[in-house]
């Protein structure tokens, strides 16, 4: 019988263990509410979330009284990933549905760490664009297309 990987750890096995410690070394547990707004779109981007217990709902405006879920992040998901990037306004806001644990990290003192750290960074960017394009995918499922993530997601395998 194969190891399972608990669902709140499926992105951090992704890393080495020394990538890994030092990732975890930077994050602090936040708990929402349910219903609480994480962030809002618009907002400048500043943390990078790893969802440990809960759902999160990845959302857009369609109106001031409107919104539409894109998806819910569950535990092992991310979000946040903007951050990692620049701090630029993020595209989406977040809310937790019912209670929800994660593990958040500033973006810039991660940034600085890949930088420092360039294995480190290179697994952890590795890791972001496997999530994303499985998000990409479950997307494209969703809604009957074809899923451009698994492309993505092999030209990643290559680097």
């Amino acid at each position: 019988m194969r190891n399972r990987i608990p669902p709140r750890d499926r992105f951090l096995a992704q890393l080495s263990p020394p990538a890994r410690e030092k990732l975890l070394s930077l994050a602090e547990s936040a708990r929402y509410s349910a219903g609480e707004t994480i962030y809002r779109a618009g907002e400048a981007s500043l943390h990078f979330y790893l969802v440990q217990e809960g759902q999160v709902a990845l959302e857009i405006a369609l109106s001031s009284k409107a919104r539409e879920t894109l998806m819910t992040i569950g535990p092992g998901g991310v979000f946040g990933w903007p951050s990692l990037v620049e701090e630029g306004a993020a595209a989406a806001s977040t809310r937790a549905v019912g209670e929800v644990e994660v593990l958040r990290i500033e973006g810039r003192g991660l940034r600085d760490l890949c930088v420092k750290e360039p294995q480190l960074g290179r697994e952890l960017y590795h890791a972001v664009s496997t999530a994303l394009s499985a998000r990409l995918d479950a997307a494209g499922s969703q809604r009957g297309m074809t899923a451009p993530g698994r492309a993505a997601e092999r030209l990643s395998r290559r680097s």
